[in-house]
Formats: C-alpha cells, sequence, structure tokens
C-alpha cells in the first residue's frame, strides 16, 4: 500500500527580511502582514508535520532551512498508536 507523503512546498516565498522581524514564542513576528512566522529551521520533520497539523485550518508562515522543503518528510509512525478500526492510509491523512 503506498502511503501519502507530506511535502512542504513554497510556490511563493515571502520578501521580507527574517533578520529584521521582531522575535515572537513562535519565532518572529511580521510587521508587514501583521502574523506569527514560526521558525522551522531548528526543527525535526516530526515537529513541522505536528505544528503544520495543529494549524491545518489557517494559513502558516513559516522560515525553512532550503534542506527541508521540496522533498517528503521523514516522519516516524508508532503504529500501537494508531486506532485499531481505521485503515493505516486514512490514519496517516
Amino acid at each position: 500500500m503506498k502511503t501519502p507523503n507530506l511535502i512542504v512546498r513554497i510556490p511563493e516565498p515571502c520578501h521580507e527580511d527574517w533578520n529584521k522581524m521582531q522575535p515572537d514564542a513562535k519565532g518572529k513576528f511580521c510587521n508587514s502582514c501583521s502574523k506569527a512566522v514560526f521558525d522551522f529551521s531548528t526543527k525535526t520533520d516530526q515537529e513541522i508535520k505536528q505544528i503544520l497539523i495543529e494549524y491545518k485550518d489557517q494559513k502558516v508562515c513559516g522560515h525553512f532551512k532550503k534542506s527541508q522543503v521540496n522533498r517528503p518528510l521523514n516522519i516516524k509512525v508508532n503504529f500501537n498508536n494508531l486506532p485499531k478500526n481505521i485503515s493505516f492510509s486514512k490514519a496517516l491523512r
């Protein structure tokens, strides 16, 4: 069974200067768009996945290393924690 890959893509990168943004609990705050910008550059693939799932119904701005985008995230799944009454592919959506 083929499982879907989670790939971070940034089709239109932000042009604001990360280094000029003010520190924020999530990373930095962008005064141009008045939003928090997550600092994903120090996060593991698993941490990135958790944040994206937590904020799935919102637009998320993030600062990434080039090596973190345009590739499948390496996510570990603990099969013991999967619900018993759901298929593997549905559990990973």
